[in-house]
């Protein structure tokens, strides 16, 4: 069979998983199944990285196109910021991204484009201190969401956080408010991601992946022989 067939036959066949996943009437296992595809994807072209999560992440960053890859969940790098301690970096840090979550209206919906920047726009003070601030960041971009989002489904079977479907908001990330009922209230912004996104993802990869073991001339089938992992 010669490389061209070897390629094509292989993404007929992921495009063909792709479908079936899509039409699966759980939410929940679509998306664990979809994301158990990128992580396939990623393995055949990262064969050098050997961390699972380092893989799936550049291949979101490098082959996805995903327009808000590189937003950055403001209420995400809060917790985050709450569980590390204070500093002066990620107090300015924290009172930056607290003044944009506190100017939200409760009860609306907003598309995650209205609320989270991307990571260009987060500031930082350029200081040998802002290290940490940075790792923090990048741990609340959204390609590394994603990957959070598949570590909660494999190892829990649940989606992270208390974010809810809305048949409205099928194709962006957006944030809702949720009120926590209990001994105290609380009320919280939770962004939510939906299937429809990462299914959108998923295929981004596929299609420009291809491309690349075309340029390459390399058969995807030739990385993990049948038998082997």
């Amino acid at each position: 069979m010669g490389v061209n067939r070897a390629i094509d036959e292989f993404f007929a066949a992921v495009d063909q998983e792709i479908e079936a996943i899509d039409r699966l009437p759980s939410d929940r296992h679509g998306n664990l199944l979809m994301f158990s595809l990128m992580e396939m994807l990623a393995g055949r072209r990262f064969t050098q990285q050997r961390r699972n999560g380092e893989r799936f992440v550049k291949l979101i960053d490098d082959y996805s196109e995903w327009a808000d890859r590189d937003r950055v969940s403001l209420v995400r790098l809060l917790g985050l910021i709450d569980r590390r301690g204070p500093s002066i970096e990620l107090t300015r840090l924290a009172a930056s991204a607290r003044g944009t979550i506190d100017g939200l209206t409760w009860a609306r919906i907003y598309p995650a484009s209205e609320v989270d920047p991307f990571v260009s726009e987060v500031q930082c003070s350029g200081t040998a201190h802002d290290g940490e601030a940075r790792s923090l960041i990048e741990k609340a971009r959204y390609a590394p969401l994603l990957w959070q989002m598949r570590n909660c489904l494999v190892h829990e079977l649940r989606a992270p956080g208390r974010g809810i479907p809305l048949s409205k908001h099928k194709n962006t990330p957006f944030y809702h408010s949720v009120t926590v009922l209990g001994d105290k209230e609380e009320f919280l912004w939770e962004l939510y991601i939906p299937r429809q996104v990462i299914s959108a993802v998923a295929r981004g990869c596929a299609q420009n992946l291809k491309k690349w073991f075309t340029k390459e001339r390399i058969d995807p089938h030739s990385i993990h022989p049948a038998g082997s992992c």
